[in-house]
């Protein structure tokens, strides 16, 4: 959102399109750890983390990876962001007991 001219001036876009990793690290830490807690306590729970996909282990967190925009908005990933994503929650359901999967060249389930 903050790479629009038009919305340069919001608010939100203050602080441009980049944040130190460990700034955001800690802001979802409590989100994190209720996760965790949810994971432990919910039998067959399973938890992904999307986190290193969209923040590359480096100094600062930006809403561009490869020049493109990781993020639509404040809330949701853009379409490169997603197809950043994919392979992530692909091999994630791959790995759950009894999970259909979509041959997706044959177009079928098996």
């Amino acid at each position: 959102m903050c790479s629009e001219s038009y919305s340069r001036t919001n608010p939100v876009s203050k602080g441009g399109t980049a944040m130190p990793r460990a700034l955001l690290l800690h802001l979802r830490s409590p989100v994190v750890a209720a996760m965790r807690k949810l994971g432990e306590d919910v039998r067959n729970t399973r938890i992904r983390e999307p986190f290193p996909a969209l923040c590359p282990p480096a100094g600062q967190c930006s809403a561009f990876l490869d020049g493109r925009p990781t993020f639509f908005d404040t809330g949701h990933v853009s379409g490169y962001g997603n197809r950043l994503l994919f392979p992530l929650f692909r091999d994630f359901i791959k790995d759950v007991p009894g999970a259909i999967t979509v041959a997706a060249a044959a177009g079928r389930s098996r």
